[in-house]
């Protein structure tokens, strides 16, 4: 299945380069730029009180350094959606870069995949009503074999009901962490529009698989 992934999303991409003018190359993301990535990301959350910022931050690249923004959906090996409406970072040689990857609790801080990396593919386009396998089966024609017609925002929902927040994880310290600090950060501002109470639903289904301790959850 992530081999068909992979070859999807290339053949998508490679389509999609056609239309946009991206910057840069894989060789630019040196570790110096991955720490300046780091610290854009973290200065976002802590101006925004917290919150995966993709969308911020990869304007901000598009920005300053012509890097294509892109508009995907994060899914697992099996090709279960993660995540919709999630943002990445498109460069001229078909890189993807994805500086709030800490979000997904895998153990990645900012994941670099060009094409014929294994895993490419667990990044692709949104299916939602005006744009999924069925309406635009060119385009997506690598997934039009295995689409069952449900789109990406209600396959997530489904996802979180009949599993729980991250249910894509089997070791949930680095994902309980992320919430942490996002939860710090959401306080700090105020905890505008109930993201608080949305963290601490997250952070009580991680507890409930992997439950820890009082002192490990004050060291969390």
């Amino acid at each position: 299945m992530t081999a068909t992934m992979d070859e999807a999303m290339r053949d998508y991409v490679r389509l999609y380069m056609g239309q946009c003018e991206a910057k840069g190359t894989r060789a630019d993301v040196t570790p110096q730029m991955i720490a300046a990535l780091e610290l854009l990301r973290e200065e976002t959350r802590v101006e925004e009180g917290g919150g995966g910022m993709c969308g911020l931050v990869t304007e901000e690249l598009a920005h300053n350094l012509g890097w294509d923004r892109l508009a995907v959906s994060y899914v697992s090996e099996a090709g279960e959606v993660i995540t919709c409406g999630h943002f990445v970072s498109l460069l001229s040689d078909g890189t993807i870069v994805d500086p709030t990857a800490d979000q997904f609790g895998e153990g990645n801080s900012v994941v670099i995949l060009s094409p014929g990396d294994p895993g490419y593919g667990r990044y692709r386009p949104e299916f939602y009503p005006d744009f999924n396998p069925g309406t635009h089966p060119v385009d997506l024609t690598g997934w039009v074999p295995s689409w069952t017609g449900e789109m990406d925002m209600d396959a997530e929902a489904r996802l979180r009901k009949e599993r729980g927040f991250g249910w894509w994880v089997e070791d949930v310290s680095s994902l309980r962490r992320y919430c942490a600090r996002q939860l710090e950060l959401c306080r700090a501002k105020g905890a505008f529009f109930n993201y608080d109470v949305y963290i601490e639903r997250n952070i009580a289904d991680l507890d409930a698989r992997s439950p820890l301790t009082h002192r490990e959850a004050l060291m969390a």
